[in-house]
């Protein structure tokens, strides 16, 4: 097995790692400044002030173990030798201040989740992307990480196609993402990887899947350095889906959703309007397909929404309520009243 520890530092390091000993997790090309902060690793690109990737472990009692509250400290990254990207530059951008390793998958840890708000970690996304698809597949990532045990999660733009440039500092608007997945299973390793535009989603996360290989040659980062040859040339060629399940389980606190993807570049008054706004979109456009059903026993936090009056905060309820016997068990969930019912029953079911 590969996996070497995740170095539990007090502050951030910057000097350049010997490179055999660098955790698996972080071993990635680098060509400028490599940081470590506590619970996860950046390779900063300074011509676009954000990072190039963003890499971590994320663990089973990690993904599961949600006990801080999310902290919205944004700030300066004050280990970037050249100066990070600063808030004015998101201020009146119309972009979200998007994670790129996911406040929610941080909530286990009070120093994870405030090192999760540096602006070294934060990348300029659509709102309608931050709040939809890539919300949808952080959660599930944190399903695959407690089903599979862990995982080695690599994130970052992909800056052959910049949007534009915003604030002083010229932040860079990527126009897409990338996000690399390794289960490091010592009996059956696996990788799938994730290319999604900037941009609201229209197809079910399956359809993004693509080959770390592909990934390399859109960055020109050569991902898991440290693997043998052999291993890495068979695993970062594969797009093959049938190790993982893209029917989320919602096992991993998927209420966490709520954690990721409300991070807006406009003021408290704004922020509220545009949270409103984003949910009534989601829930007017998000509608069940005739004949299709969900099942509220297993439905991740994201399907839940997708029935017509549950938000987050009733699907959160429904999460927690599980399990039910019947539907007409949905009615001892708060908030949930015979109305609301009524016009779900015909798209729920419990088996």
């Amino acid at each position: 097995m590969w996996i070497v520890a995740v170095p539990i530092a007090a502050a951030a390091s910057t000097d350049p790692p010997d490179s055999d000993a660098i955790p698996l997790e972080y071993a990635h090309t680098c060509s400028e400044q490599r940081i470590t902060h506590t619970f996860y690793a950046l390779c900063y690109a300074e011509a676009h002030e954000q990072a190039a990737w963003v890499a971590y472990e994320l663990t089973r009692s990690e993904a599961l173990r949600s006990v801080v509250d999310r902290t919205d400290n944004f700030r300066n990254d004050d280990a970037v030798r050249t100066g990070s990207a600063s808030l004015s530059d998101y201020r009146g951008s119309g972009y979200d201040r998007g994670h790129l390793a996911p406040a929610g998958d941080m909530a286990f840890s009070q120093t994870a989740m405030s090192e999760s708000f540096y602006l070294s970690n934060m990348s300029p996304q659509e709102p309608s992307f931050n709040r939809g698809i890539w919300r949808s597949l952080e959660s599930l990532v944190r399903d695959w990480a407690v089903a599979k045990g862990s995982l080695q999660v690599v994130t970052g733009g992909i800056f052959t196609s910049v949007k534009e440039r915003i604030g002083r500092n010229r932040v860079s608007v990527p126009g897409s993402y990338y996000k690399i997945l390794f289960d490091n299973n010592p009996s059956e390793p696996t990788m799938i990887a994730f290319v999604l535009p900037n941009r609201k989603g229209s197809q079910p996360l399956s359809q993004y899947v693509t080959s770390v290989d592909r990934v390399e040659r859109l960055t020109g980062i050569d991902f898991f350095t440290t693997l043998p040859d052999d291993l890495e040339h068979r695993l970062e060629a594969n797009t093959d889906l049938s190790a993982w399940n893209f029917q989320s389980s919602g096992r991993s606190a998927s209420a966490r959703a709520s954690y990721s993807g409300n991070s807006p570049s406009t003021g408290t008054a704004a922020q509220t309007s545009s949270r409103s706004s984003a949910r009534s979109t989601t829930q007017s456009s998000s509608r069940i397909a005739p004949g299709q059903k969900i099942n509220v026993n297993r439905a991740s936090l994201a399907e839940l929404q997708k029935l017509k009056g549950i938000g987050p905060v009733k699907a959160e309820r429904i999460l927690k309520a599980r399990p039910f016997s019947s539907p007409d068990d949905l009615i001892r969930v708060k908030g949930i009243g015979p109305k609301t019912l009524e016009a779900i029953r015909p798209y729920i079911t419990v088996q």
